[in-house]
This record gives C-alpha cells, sequence and structure tokens, in this order.
C-alpha cells in the first residue's frame, strides 16, 4: 500500500510540474516614463506686477487698475500630456478665496481666469499649449479700512500634468 501511494504521488507530482513547465505568458507591464521637472514657469523668474504708485482708495472696485499676468510655460518636446493643471498657493482674503491678500488690511489682489475669478489654493486644469489668461485687480473688502501707503501681496504659481 506505501508503494501504490508513494507512486500516485509521483505521478501527480511529475504532472504538476511537466503543466507548469509549458505555461505561457499572458500577462503584461508597460509605460512611459516623465521627468516631472520638465516644464518651466516664465523660465523660473519672479512675475512682477506693479500696479504702480497712483491707486486712489475710491477707485478700488475690483474692474479699475486691471493688470495682465504675463507668463510663459516652457517644456522640453516630448514631455508634455494632453492636460495639465495651473495651481495658485497664497493666503486668501478672509472672505474671497478668489483674491491674494495683501500686507494692507482691507486690500487684496484678485486673480482672473479668462476674465472669471480664479480660486486661489485650487488645480486648474487645461490643455497643454492652451495656458489660461491671468489677470489680477486690486479688490477691498471694505475701502473705510484702506489707508495710504505702498502694498505687498506674494503667491506661487505652479504648473502640474494630469
Amino acid at each position: 500500500m506505501k508503494y501504490k501511494i508513494q507512486t500516485v504521488l509521483l505521478i501527480l507530482s511529475a504532472l504538476i510540474m511537466h503543466r507548469s513547465a509549458y505555461s505561457v505568458e499572458n500577462l503584461l507591464f508597460k509605460g512611459s516614463l516623465i521627468d516631472m521637472a520638465e516644464c518651466t514657469i516664465n523660465n523660473d523668474q519672479r512675475i512682477d506686477i506693479d500696479f504702480g504708485p497712483r491707486l486712489g482708495i475710491s477707485q478700488i472696485d475690483g474692474v479699475n487698475y486691471r493688470q495682465a499676468i504675463n507668463y510663459q510655460i516652457n517644456c522640453l518636446p516630448g514631455t508634455t500630456t494632453p492636460d495639465m493643471a495651473i495651481n495658485i498657493t497664497a493666503n486668501a482674503m478672509t472672505n474671497d478665496n478668489t483674491a491674494i491678500q495683501t500686507d494692507k488690511t482691507g486690500l487684496g489682489i484678485r486673480l482672473l481666469q479668462n476674465g472669471m475669478p480664479m480660486n486661489l489654493n485650487q488645480a486648474l486644469v487645461f490643455t497643454s499649449g492652451n495656458p489660461p489668461v491671468l489677470e489680477a485687480v486690486p479688490v477691498t473688502s471694505d475701502a473705510n479700512l484702506l489707508t495710504e501707503g505702498a502694498f505687498l501681496a506674494v503667491a506661487t504659481i505652479q504648473v502640474e500634468y494630469q
């Protein structure tokens, strides 16, 4: 009986090994690697928006003093994808997530994309080669809070692959 069990086990082992020896590869993995640092904004230079020295406190209304944000996205050939996203990160005004808080109480800089208010700290998807038109315009939460003097606001602009 012991001999028969050993023979059966030997035959089963041979069949299992025989079957696995002839397996065919039917699972394939492939893809493309890209270096995410292949694009720059404005050739890694700061973008300065100067509203000038003569902004009238009573004239700040979210329309007057609008400035274009001129920027360029430069990517090495072969590194772009059909969809990209732009994100502007900054401290928003208390009641307006489309305006960057300045160092002047009550004064913000609203960002516009294609003429519409753009939410800060949120990615905006666009088609590669067709970035959104960006503008900046001074706004106030309360004109009574504004005082004369210079002001400053800062933000970070990033472009990401989608």
